[in-house]
């Protein structure tokens, strides 16, 4: 081999190891120098700023082995440290949560992001704006709303070694309640409308039987301080603007297309039962009816089976029993579904994307009627069919 060619050999040696050793992760953050962000809340401060609390969690301390509520792995102490920051600004807010945090801030794993009243009907402009620009937010995160302040909720310690934020997540996962992910929220600022529902939760004691996202199975006693999902919070233009009880939020989901598998109770004069929806078929169209003007026709089919016998000894082998069920079922979505749809015209705010359905479907109508959509959504003709079908009673123990 010449010199020549054993000095380049030697110099691309050379470049070869000067490039491992510049190729380490100067900026890298270990793992346990993060304090991770599982859930935060937005309420409006006095001074018109923003007092934004967050929950941290405290991998530590939760439950590594069998059990629920902590029995069989992990510490006797919290699941999450809350700490709350008050600034000008939501930046200023946070800054002042990590001058008191021994790490850095990671929002990668923030899984639910909840919204006080106040700062809600102000306006979630800066909320939407925080997780649009930073490039460490999640965009597919949860929104949630309620009444009076939101930081509170926080602190809420459900009868499990996870955090309150996590039992949240959980339940919206289920899609039980109309989820609002902060890129569909900030989407809908964009339309005619303007309009969308966000899920409310509150603290309290569930009813027996009743939805709560932290704590307590149907029928028996449940934390005094369970999370509990009642209704839904309207936004039009980014502002709260009105409320959904349970009842008109789950018609509104049926009207959405959002509905899915869930349980409703019927009552007869031969006793109570549970059906539970197994599927569920929603069709949405808009029309043009014949002097050109649009109309909207919305389909619900749901196959259901008879999954609990509450009281009573009902007839469950007789057909014509399981047809007045079905009767029953349908009446019970088609009453919510009116009640949605007359809150929506009530409030004048298009939180069922009716606008959205004729721009798609009627593309040229709505080219004509889009500027005059507020007036003439609340006179909007809707036609809607419901067909429920008690397929099947399933292996039941009847109650005496």
């Amino acid at each position: 081999m010449s010199a020549r060619i054993r000095r380049r050999a030697a110099a691309l040696l050379a470049l070869v190891c000067l490039t491992l050793v510049l190729s380490g992760c100067w900026d890298r953050i270990e793992l346990a120098d993060l304090d991770m962000v599982s859930g935060v809340a937005f309420d409006a401060a006095p001074n018109g700023g923003f007092r934004v609390t967050v929950s941290i969690v405290l991998p530590q301390n939760l439950a590594t082995g069998g059990g629920v509520g902590g029995a069989g792995g992990g510490s006797a102490g919290p699941s999450e440290a809350v700490v709350s920051g008050t600034g000008a600004t939501i930046g200023e807010a946070i800054t002042a949560i990590g001058r008191g945090l021994p790490g850095h801030i990671f929002w990668g794993h923030t899984r639910v992001v909840l919204i006080g009243e106040a700062a809600a009907r102000r306006g979630i402009q800066p909320v939407l704006d925080f997780f649009l620009r930073s490039p460490a937010t999640r965009l597919a995160t949860d929104l949630l709303v309620v009444r009076g302040e939101a930081g509170p909720l926080l602190q809420v310690s459900p009868p499990y070694r996870v955090p309150g934020t996590d039992v949240l997540y959980e339940h919206l996962r289920r899609q039980r309640e109309p989820r609002a992910l902060v890129y569909e929220v900030a989407q809908s600022l964009l339309t005619t409308s303007g309009a969308s529902l966000i899920p409310e939760v509150q603290v309290g004691r569930p009813a027996p039987g009743g939805s709560a996202g932290g704590g307590g199975g149907s029928g028996g006693a449940t934390s005094p301080t369970a999370l509990l999902f009642t209704g839904a919070g309207v936004l039009q233009r980014g502002r709260l603007v009105g409320w959904l009880n349970e009842d008109q939020m789950r018609g509104a989901m049926w009207l959405l297309g959002t509905a899915r598998q869930g349980t409703v109770a019927l009552r007869s004069p031969q006793g109570s039962v549970s059906v539970h929806i197994n599927r569920v078929r929603i069709h949405r169209q808009a029309v043009r009816l014949a002097d050109g003007s649009p109309a909207v026709r919305i389909r619900i089919d749901a196959e259901d089976v008879v999954s609990q016998v509450d009281a009573g000894n009902p007839p469950l082998g007789d057909p014509r029993y399981l047809l007045q069920l079905s009767n029953a079922l349908a009446a019970s979505i088609r009453g919510s579904a009116d009640l949605a749809l007359a809150a929506a015209r009530a409030e004048d705010v298009d939180f069922l994307e009716f606008g959205r359905l004729v721009a798609a479907d009627q593309p040229g109508i709505w080219g004509r009627v889009h500027g005059d959509w507020p007036g003439i959504f609340p006179r909007l003709p809707v036609v809607i069919a419901v067909r429920a079908h008690v397929r099947q009673v399933g292996n039941l123990v009847r109650l005496q």
